[in-house]
């Protein structure tokens, strides 16, 4: 069993997202790749409390036993959200999930076309190959 799960949800301000079409979308975007990380599921999840979640999750490899490449997942998933926002006017949050409890932080928000993917490699752990120190 996976450890952690990366969320891309709509922020719950944008409340007039017509979500049939939105899971419609994700679920294309699901189907249309061949995945690193196989376990990505659409999300439309709505809570006693009044919150929902709506978007897609992606289960996280386990720490040293990522596949070559595997944060190419998540930039097809930031690329999306980047799309969506435009589509149905509303922004993203991505956040890591601990699996079998309720912890869970938001990284970045989705808020324009250019998301801080570096600060998501590093939040997530993955540093960027640093510049040759010249002599």
């Amino acid at each position: 069993m996976t450890k952690h799960t990366i969320y891309a949800y709509v922020i719950p301000d944008d409340a007039a997202v017509d979500e049939a079409s939105m899971i419609r979308r994700v679920n294309e975007f699901i189907s249309s790749r061949q995945w690193l990380c196989p376990d990505v599921w659409a999300v439309n999840q709505k809570h006693e409390s009044g919150d929902r979640e709506l978007g897609l999750n992606i289960a996280l490899p386990k720490p040293y036993q990522e596949p070559i490449g595997w944060f190419s997942d998540i930039e097809a998933i930031v690329a999306l959200c980047v799309q969506l926002r435009h589509g149905f006017e509303c922004d993203f949050v991505l956040g890591i999930a601990e699996n079998g409890t309720s912890h869970a932080e938001d990284i970045i928000e989705v808020e324009n076309d250019s998301p801080n993917i570096l600060f998501l490699k590093k939040f997530i752990g993955i540093e960027p190959p640093s510049a040759a120190v010249q002599p």
